[in-house]
């Protein structure tokens, strides 16, 4: 029997992400570059992501009012890596907003993240990192916030050495560019990991202040001093510490290499199982068992995270939302709440990271069906849950409103 429930149990600890709720910016995007000449047409493409977002459609907010106003022009509808289109030249200083919410990792995607149109007419990438630029941060002074979160929490790479860093280069950046998501967990470096921690961290953020009238609605120079923790102002501040200090230490390499451990103990199990079949030896064995049960990508631990997330963001924000008093008193009312899951999300993202492991890769071990015996059902059950799931159409597995699990 293939024991893969260790392979996942790391991941539970992101659970802590949402344990909190909650500068003049000056915007690099609105200085220098060339205005696009208004006779030309110039199309623009653009990826919305956190991860990839599905079927949503865009519009370009000329007056910054957060509203799709007639005449706005519209992207074209997301594609299934995100991408979209506006047939017409941008405005620079505009904002690129969400008019109609895509899908995310299966579900209706439900946070309003943005993009600011540089100097240049031009706009990579909608992402949680982005809609810092849309409040009115630089680049500069998101990088910062984040930064200074790592120093105070002592946050370093895989060395246990140098500094976890964000440079403001990759704030506007695309944070699974390169295919980042097909990448097997064993040729996975700290760089590979920086900007996709950062947008997680940054999602979580944004949500759980968004709990927050208070939060929600600070202007850019309050928003950076909370977030520096400046002038009396920590809220953000602490939120991110929280925040960024356990994305980074359960999506890290540690967790990853732990993954790909056990998942190479499991198909060494199967390997041997195989072997006893009359068709194969040792040698054939092995490579039908590395054929149907592969080394996973870092998809697997991405999608434990973001459901994760989704659901302890969800339990932050409405108890952030319900609680009367100052910033303060909400942040400490939804880390009440949002704690007392923390035990049910650990036990369960141990099931949840084995059934998208037999979701993702439903069509690899749908070849263990073996003239006279089906090794699927040798696999723990909650690989065979996730092959169901898949078989069933289903494109993912999620926490629901009880905590448990359900396919969508």
């Amino acid at each position: 029997m293939i024991n893969l429930k260790y392979t996942f149990s790391s991941v539970a600890l992101i659970a802590i992400l949402f344990s909190a709720c909650g500068g003049n910016g000056d915007s690099t995007s609105n200085s220098g570059g060339t205005t696009p000449d208004p006779n030309t047409n110039n199309p623009t493409t653009a990826t919305l992501v956190d991860p990839y977002i599905i079927g949503a459609i865009l519009c370009e907010d000329k007056n910054k009012n957060a509203t799709c106003d007639t005449g706005e022009q519209l992207s074209s509808a997301t594609t299934s890596n995100g991408s979209f289109t506006f047939d017409n030249n941008l405005t620079a200083g505009s904002h690129i907003i969400i008019k109609t919410q895509g899908s995310h990792e299966g579900v209706t995607y439900d946070l309003n993240i943005s993009g600011l149109v540089d100097a240049n007419g031009s706009i990579a990438v909608v992402s949680p990192l982005t809609t810092f630029q849309t409040k009115g941060l630089s680049t500069t002074q998101i990088a910062a916030i984040l930064n200074e979160a790592a120093i105070n929490e002592n946050i370093t790479l895989d060395d246990n050495t140098t500094r976890w860093a964000i440079s403001a280069n990759k704030i506007g950046l695309n944070p699974l560019a390169n295919s980042l998501l097909d990448k097997k967990i064993g040729a996975l470096t700290d760089s590979d990991l920086t900007t996709i921690q950062a947008s997680l961290a940054t999602y979580g953020i944004l949500k759980i202040m968004n709990g927050s009238t208070t939060l929600r609605e600070l202007n850019a120079t309050a928003l950076y001093a909370s977030g520096m923790n400046q002038n009396g102002h920590s809220e953000v501040h602490d939120i991110t510490k929280a925040v960024l200090s356990n994305i980074t230490s359960t999506l890290s390499l540690k967790m990853l290499r732990d993954i790909k451990s056990s998942i190479d103990q499991g198909r060494s199990s199967l390997a041997t199982g195989i072997a006893q079949h009359p068709s194969f030896n040792a040698t054939s064995a092995q490579t039908k068992a590395t054929q149907s049960m592969p080394e996973p990508s870092i998809q697997i631990p991405v999608k434990v995270a973001v459901s994760i997330i989704d659901r302890l963001a969800q339990v932050g924000y409405e108890k952030c939302n319900s609680t009367s008093g100052t910033p303060a008193q909400k942040v400490s009312a939804a880390l009440l709440d949002v704690s007392g899951k923390l035990a049910t999300l650990t036990n369960n993202a141990i099931k949840l990271g084995t059934q998208l492991y037999g979701l993702v890769y439903q069509s690899n071990l749908s070849g263990l069906n073996i003239s006279g015996h089906n090794y699927i059902n040798d696999l723990p059950a909650d690989i065979q849950a996730g092959i169901t799931a898949k078989t069933n159409n289903k494109s993912t597995i999620r926490f629901n409103a009880s905590d448990g699990l359900e396919a969508k």
